[in-house]
Formats: C-alpha cells, structure tokens, sequence
C-alpha cells in the first residue's frame, strides 16, 4: 500500500507540476472598510439558485447557475448551524459538473434516492442529469428531452414536456406523494401546463413518468400585453392547443415567465409565484379548490411577498424570478429573487435575500439584502477586464477594473473603472478599493472601456491608451513628475494613424502598447469584437509616436467563438524567459487561447499551442492579464469574464522542468514521524530553502536552512506522501518523503 500511495503522489505531483498556475482565492480585498469574504468569487448576473451537497460532508451548499454566460458558481456551506449563513466560493467542483448547461437550471431529485438531479433545459423541454455520487460528486450523461402523456379528449400522444428557453419552470412535489412534479407556461406565457408525476402511482419512483394534468392549470389567464391576470369569472381558457409547438397554435405573444409553487398560507395548496419579463415585481396566486373540485386562483397578492410579514415587495428592472431554499439552515425555505434577463436587467444588486421567519408553507418574509452573495465579492455589473498597473508608483502593483457596462437607476448604462490601490507588501498584495469611478468614464459615455500602458512620449513615464465600444482610441498623455502618483491627460480628439485617418480597427476595441518587433518602440496591438488582433507598428520616435497600420489579423490569430461571428477577443502579448513573445488571447467562449511563434514572425502565421490554456475557464468573454503579483519574478494570470468579476491563478513556484528528483538529497527518517534531516549536496550554496508540496502540488510548508544537514519538523503534517524540494539561488533537488 506504501509503493501504490508513493507512486500515486507521484504521478499527481508530476501532473501538477506541469500546470503552471493555481487558483487563489485569499488575497485580500478591501471596500468601504470591509475585507471581502468571497473577493474572487467572479461575479453574479442573472442567478437560478440550488442546494446541493458537492463536498459530501453533510452540509448542503449553494448552487448558483448565471444565465448570463452559463457560469456555474458554487458556494460552500461552512457552518450549517441554525440561523447562520457562512459561504465560501470555491471551483474545485466545477469540473464535476456538465459543460453543455444553457438558460435554465434547477437541482432536484428526480428519482427519489435523496440526491439532487441537474434539470436543465434543452430546445423546449429539459433533460435530466442523474446524481451519481458516492465518494464524490459525480453526474451522468443526459437523458433525452424528457417525454410527457397528453390526452385531451382525441388522439392521444407523447411529446416534449414544453417549457421554452426564456422561461423557469417550476418543479415541485404537488401533492406530497415524494416525486417531483412539473409547472411551466404555455406557448404565449399566458396560462400554466401542470404535469402530474406518475411514478410514485406507478410504483416505480426512480423514473419520472409525466402526465399533461392541466393545460390551464390554476384557472388563470395573464394577458397578452401586460401584468394582469383574468381570474373567476373572468377567466377563460381559449388557448388550449394539442401541441404547443405546432403552426396552428395561432402567432405567439409575449414570450417569457418564471415560476415558484409553494404553500403561502398553510391550506395545503401550493399557489403559485409568478414573474413576468415585462414587469418589475411579482405576483402571488393563492390558489384554492373551488366547489368544482378544480385548482383556482381566488385572489391575487402584485405586490409579493409584501404581505407576508409586512416585507418590501420583491422589485428589479424587469423579469424577477423566484427561487425558495434554505440559506440559514434552520430548516425552512427562505425567498430569493434574481434577474431571468439576458440585457438590461440589475448586474450588481441582482439577488435579494427575504429570510423566512415562519413556516415553509406558513411563511413569514423578512427582507436583508439585495446583494447575497454579491456583497462579499468584486462585482462590476457586465464583465470585467483586469488591467495591472502602477497608479501611484510607490513599487507595488495595483489594479484596474474596467467594466462592459452596469446597470444604476436613473442613469444610462455606462463603463466606469474601478482602482483597486495595493496596500499590501510586494510578496503579500492586498487591494483596496481607492476610487470606483476613476478616470470618470461616465462623463464620457463610454461603454467597453480598456486601458493600456506605455511610455510612447520619451519621458520615461507610462502614458495611457483607452478604447471603447465605439472601436475609438484616446491618448492620455502622463504630466506627473518622475516617480509622483500618475495624472493623465486625455487628448481633445481620438487618435489617427500616420497618415491622418482616425485608427478605427471595430467595435469594442482592446489596444495594447508593446515592443512587437524589438526596435525599442513601443507598437499598438488591438483586439476587437469580430475576434481578430490588428497589428499598428510604432514608425515615429522615442519622443513622438506615429502608428502605421501593419495587419488586421495579425499572425492568423481568431478568438474562438460561441456562433463563429464574434470571438470579442482581449490580447495580452508577453515574452517568455527566453524573451520570445507569446500571446494569451481572451475570448467569446471562456477560453484563453495560447499563441508562440510569434517573434521575427510578425508576417507570417502564429502556432496555436492551445485553445485551452492550462484549461482555465472562469466564464464568457474572458479577459486576461499577466503581472507579478507576489513579487517572485514570476508572472500571475488575471481573468476576468462576463460576471463582473475575475479570478487570479498565481504561478506555481516550479514546474515540471525545475522539479526533479535527486539522489544526491538525502532525508531521514524516511518514513518520519515528528521531524526528518535534510542533508543537502555540497554543491548547493546556503543558505538554502525546503519546500514541502502534498500529492495535490500544494505547497504546505516553508523552512530556512543555514547547515548541510538540518533537522526539519513534520509534526504538524497529515500521514501521506509529500515531495520536499531544496533550493538555493539556481540549483534545485527534490526527493519523496513520507509521513506516518
């Protein structure tokens, strides 16, 4: 068992190794004096949220899908005590989850067996992903679109359980018999399917078995133009159709609902909670069973959940969308309410949290927040664009959040930048943010804003280049002395080429200022929406910069992208230890595209090492940034993407060419047990430093050493297999270690 976990950690530190960047998650981040619980955690648009327990410790954590960029976030549950909300961002579980999750997502068991199933929503139906999980979370190929029985009277037939792309269904167990049943608008989204699980009935709960119940389910009708709803009397069904999808349907009206079906007064009746994509709040029906012995709406609350409890009204731009778990572990649903819109909807305060204080079908609301999960997170709005550079050049890297755009009542949809000034050390950063409108941009009226930096006037300070959605570029001239905080001065007209005409390469353009072809000039590279890099060589002087217009698609280089159209690519150019270039290209998919072959190359056509560099994908319109951030010379990746917010993957200390195994290190006791001697070759100077890395290429411990053989303590260590590496200046030996 020893020689199979010795050449386990092995292997997997050897795999490790050769990934070169690994996720952090706790440089601090500092707002309004308050340090960030989850800083990296990426951004929240447009949230479905869920309960699943992806750890399997018990515990269950918060599964939040965006449908803006299909992002999954997943949040730790840490503490499951009553009344308390304690989560923790993490992507150590995103791999687990499917790739291909598109407009909604909601968990739910499906086949009785007490583990969360993904329902997710394909065409005009959704498929299932089964739980899997035994000793870790793990998930099956999807079924096929899930069936339903209908019979209306004549010719009855199976078809797609129906509920279209821009809606959220509802699924919920109806009438208490253990299986999950099935609420989803019609064809114009203005009256309810209800689809009875027959499973249970059937004696077989491990296959959902659908029935088209109700095709007007709650006796309802919402009109056509607007938020009203036609109950009683004033209610007819005249949309009934046999297949919902088919021409004779009649021309489809406005399209787009959500759902929640939950006992709002204790009647043992799920009424039903509705959201429409022209409206700002929602609807309760409280439903009822009439004298017909048919489901009705009986009264109708627009203004939920301010009547339960005497809360706030649930309000957002447009299209709320509700959602009922349990995020303080007391054993009772609690109210959230996100944003179902693609555009145009709240980006920021896009997650109110209404604690209940009552029962699950007696509930008792009462309002926190407007920004769960999003108050302890860097969140821009749309997308984000990590930029790292110097603003008050006191030697430490700050950072620059340019933004798409966000959403402010009362304002235009605009970019603003965030300055994030670095009040840590140069080995340990922290960031706090010292001004979210810097620049101004807002006056401006610019979207899409991207800063770049260079000295391009001889004065040996950075000036600043910004390009907007409108594919403009401004020159900022730097007038601070030598080594003073930055002062920018933005030039009264965009800038042009060397031959006067304005230097517009598209839309939503990404420059950056950049040595291409080493003459000691600083070149113009500038990425744009339809994904291509354009190639502007610096013919002017030191002193006084002319960009001459050199290539469109330089080097061949095309960001992947969702449809083929439009890769909205964001380049960063950097040499490589032997100062060679290489390109990271952000792109439309998430993906961070590597380039090489670039240097002496400018004509030619780049090599694409990966689509997927070092697989790193933190969602839709990635966008990268290379810079030391730990002070360790070696350069850390920024990515930020569509949700606002951006992850940071600092480079491993080594990779798999500088680790390798030594006979010359000797240590002992080898299996130790408290302590172990280190007896290092004579050839390497002190004083020297040990590493320990576990079989996850983590690096757990840190040890000076100033004697050929020292004694290193261990005892804090789990048993296991760890590699100790010994380094001093250039030289580098490795050995395996195991501890009891």
């Amino acid at each position: 068992m020893r020689i199979y976990s010795f050449l386990l950690c092995l292997f997997l530190s050897n795999a490790l190794f050769g990934q070169t960047y690994q996720r952090e998650y706790d440089i601090p981040v500092i707002q309004n004096s308050i340090t960030l619980a989850n800083p990296w955690a990426g951004g929240l648009n447009s949230c479905q949220v869920s309960r699943i327990d992806v750890n399997l410790d018990g515990k269950k954590d918060l599964f939040v899908f965006d449908r803006i960029g299909s992002r999954i976030s997943i949040y730790l549950n840490m503490d499951d005590t009553p009344g308390v909300m304690n989560y923790q961002y993490t992507r150590e579980y995103n791999h687990l989850f499917p790739t291909n999750l598109r407009n909604w997502v909601l968990l739910r068991d499906m086949n009785c067996d007490g583990k969360e199933d993904i329902c997710g929503n394909t065409g005009s139906g959704f498929r299932i992903y089964w739980n899997l999980s035994d000793t870790q979370l793990e998930f099956s190929a999807p079924t096929t679109t899930v069936q339903a029985y209908y019979d209306f009277g004549s010719n009855p037939f199976t078809n797609t359980v129906y509920c279209i792309a821009p809606d959220i269904p509802a699924i919920h167990d109806y009438d208490g018999d253990g299986d999950m049943d099935f609420y989803s608008w019609n064809e114009y989204s203005t009256s309810l399917y209800f689809y009875k699980n027959m499973a249970v009935e059937n004696g077989d709960c491990t296959t959902p078995n659908f029935i088209c119940r109700n095709r007007c389910y709650g006796r309802f009708g919402e009109s056509s133009e607007s938020f009203s709803l036609a109950i009683g009397d004033a209610f007819t069904c005249d949309f009934n159709v046999v297949n919902p999808r088919a021409e004779s349907a009649g021309p489809m009206r406005h399209t787009g609902g959500t759902l929640l079906a939950i006992d709002l007064d204790q009647d043992g009746m799920r009424d039903i909670v509705i959201g429409d994509v022209t409206e700002n709040y929602l609807a309760a029906l409280m439903i009822d069973e009439t004298e017909s012995t048919i489901d009705s709406t009986t009264f109708v609350h627009y203004d939920f959940p301010a009547t339960f409890q005497n809360t706030i009204p649930a309000t957002l731009r447009t299209f709320p969308a509700p959602f009922y778990e349990d995020v303080n572990n007391d054993g009772v649903g609690d109210l959230l309410v996100g944003v179902n819109t693609f555009t145009d909807g709240e980006d920021r305060q896009s997650l109110l949290l209404y604690i209940n204080n009552g029962q699950d079908d007696l509930p008792e609301f009462s309002f926190v927040q407007n920004d769960f999960l999003q108050e302890g997170q860097i969140d821009l709005g749309i997308s984000a664009y990590p930029v790292v550079f110097d603003v008050d050049q006191d030697g430490l890297n700050d950072l620059l959040l340019p933004n798409r755009k966000f959403f402010e009542f009362g304002n235009n949809f605009t970019s603003r930048i965030w300055y994030y000034r670095n009040t840590g050390t140069t080995a340990s950063p922290q960031f706090t943010l010292a001004n979210d409108n810097w620049m101004n941009i807002p006056l401006l009226e610019w979207q899409n804003v991207y800063p770049t930096f260079g000295d391009l006037d001889g004065d040996g300070d950075d000036d600043m280049i910004i390009g907007n959605l409108e594919g403009e570029l401004y020159y900022f001239s730097n007038t601070a002395p030598s080594d003073a905080p930055s002062n920018f001065v933005m030039a009264l007209s965009p800038m042009v080429d060397d031959d006067g005409s304005l230097l517009d390469v598209g839309q939503s353009v990404t420059p950056q200022i950049i040595d291409m072809d080493d003459d000691g000039l600083k070149d113009l590279v500038i990425g744009e929406l339809n994904g291509n890099v354009n190639y502007y060589k610096n013919t002017g002087t030191l002193n006084s910069y002319e960009f001459t217009h050199m290539a469109d698609t330089l080097g061949g280089v095309v960001a992947t992208s969702l449809l083929g159209i439009q890769g909205k690519c964001v380049p960063f150019f950097f040499r490589n230890s032997n100062n060679e270039l290489e390109l990271l290209l952000g792109t439309e998919t998430g993906q961070i595209n590597h380039y090489n072959n670039i240097s002496g190359n400018l004509n030619g056509t780049f090599n694409l090492v990966t689509e997927d560099f070092e697989n790193i994908n933190e969602g839709e319109r990635s966008a990268v940034f290379l810079a030391d951030l730990n002070g360790d010379n070696l350069k850390d990746l920024l990515v930020g993407n569509v949700g606002g917010g951006l992850g940071i993957y600092m480079h491993n200390p080594t990779d798999l060419s500088e680790i390798h195994l030594s006979e010359n290190l000797k240590i002992y006791p080898n299996p130790a047990h408290g302590f172990f001697r280190v007896e290092m070759p004579e050839s390497m100077p002190l004083p020297a430093q040990v590493d320990l890395f576990d079989c996850t290429g983590r690096l757990i411990a840190q040890h000076t050493i100033t004697t050929k053989q020292a004694m290193v303590p261990c005892n804090e260590l789990a048993a296991g297999t760890y590699i100790v590496r010994l380094k001093s200046g250039p030289f580098s030996a490795s050995a395996p270690l195991l501890v009891k």
